[in-house]
């Protein structure tokens, strides 16, 4: 019989030669069809021709969340880069293979397309708590990586799971078989405290930089990159963007705004950026002397746009800069950033955690209080007062220590 619905043309085999029990079995195939609709008809008499959804590869729900997630694409890359990372782990690729970094000779991409081909399902509740387990042994018994180790699991965690949320899921269609959510259970580490702790001299640290790097010509551009993380608290990425046509000299303001080369970390990243007058007026000599530049920072690499990477036109800068403060005892795996934290850490110290979100712009005020102290003057128990005199190494009576007396030998004879 040859069938038509809905806009679909089908010929079924009847499987039988009786015209009559052919006739009454084509009435009810057409009854069914009309109750139930194309998938039940053909799962029954033409199981063939229903396209059996396949099951996803890694690379597949990739490109399918890519397709249909409202997140910012270079967010998307990002948690898709964890979502690699942890599926190549738990396969057993090697996680210090070289060729993975290579990007000019493609070994890169050799090896995202066999991370790509692995299938979805091996990614599991048990699988990415065995994952979860590995990695902190491989930290070792030292507790500051044990530490640094459970917040890159963490890390990697959240943001792979990101991929599976509700919000994204509900558009794939059914061409895809997709396993059941594998971070289900899953449970992360106990967050380490993310409480900033000053170790740096900052009135020091500033007159070395305008000495060495400030009186220095070659040296102008990490100075510039210097005030402008320190002074304004930027983020890497806003200060390597920052055009001039976002500093507003009358006003006193940077203003963090996306542009053609630059989208902020999220709206609440956006807004305005009150300045020192000093800094104004270094900003305004620089503009004189860059001329018909149309980036403060000033590199020979052009911006890209819309890339899945992040992508630094002052890269140099920013090298040699992270290298000079490396070499004045800051050791923080993040240098640059370390800038930005010592001025949200100031400006809460002097105004207030409120203040301090406003200048760092984050998007919840938690975010603020777990990162800062709102600490405007010293704290103290106070009870300093009722000491009759202040303790002091010369008036601290010196107490021999205690002698501990040898016990008296035993005369008695032991027993043979």
């Amino acid at each position: 019989m040859k069938l038509a619905h809905a806009g679909r043309r089908e010929t079924l085999n009847l499987r039988t030669p009786n015209q009559a029990a052919a006739a009454q079995k084509a009435a009810d195939i057409y009854r069914q069809l009309v109750g139930e609709g194309w998938d039940a008809v053909l799962l029954q008499w033409k199981p063939k021709a229903v396209l059996t959804p396949k099951a996803a590869s890694v690379g597949e729900f990739v490109e399918a969340v890519r397709a249909v997630s409202a997140a910012r694409p270079l967010t998307v890359w990002e948690y898709s880069k964890c979502l690699r990372r942890l599926a190549a782990d738990v396969a057993g690729l090697p996680r210090d293979d070289a060729a993975k970094w290579d990007g000019r000779s493609g070994g890169a991409d050799k090896w995202r397309e066999k991370v790509d081909a692995l299938p979805l399902s091996i990614l599991t509740p048990e699988s990415i708590q065995g994952w979860r387990l590995a990695r902190l042994k491989d930290a070792g018994g030292n507790p500051a990586m044990q530490r640094a180790t459970k917040t890159t699991i963490n890390s990697t965690l959240r943001k792979a799971k990101s991929l599976f949320s509700s919000k994204v899921l509900k558009f794939l269609n059914g061409a895809l078989v997709l396993p059941p959510n594998p971070f289900a259970g899953v449970e992360f580490f106990e967050r380490a405290s993310m409480r900033y702790e000053s170790k740096i001299d900052t009135p020091a640290l500033i007159e070395a930089a305008q000495t060495e790097l400030g009186g220095m010509p070659e040296n102008v551009e990490a100075w510039k990159a210097f005030v402008l993380l320190m002074f304004a608290g930027l983020r890497k990425n806003e200060a390597d963007k920052l055009r001039w046509d976002s500093v507003d000299f009358a006003a006193g303001l940077l203003r963090i705004e996306d542009h053609e080369h630059f989208q902020a970390k999220c709206e609440a990243s956006k807004g305005s950026i009150e300045l020192d007058a000093e800094v104004v007026a270094m900003l305004r000599g620089w503009r004189a002397l860059d001329g018909a530049g149309v980036f403060v920072l000033r590199s020979a690499v052009a911006p890209l746009a819309n890339v899945l990477h992040y992508h630094y036109r002052a890269k140099r800068t920013f090298d040699a800069l992270a290298a000079w403060l490396k070499s004045k005892g800051i050791t923080a795996k993040k240098a640059l950033h370390e800038l930005r934290k010592e001025a949200g850490s100031m400006v809460a110290d002097k105004h207030g955690i409120f203040a301090a979100s406003r200048f760092l712009r984050h998007a919840d005020i938690g975010i603020t209080s777990a990162h800062y102290l709102d600490k405007k003057q010293r704290v103290t128990v106070g009870l300093g007062g009722l000491l009759s005199a202040p303790v002091t190494v010369s008036n601290v009576t010196a107490f021999p220590l205690p002698v501990k007396q040898a016990k008296p030998a035993n005369t008695k004879r032991k027993r043979a």
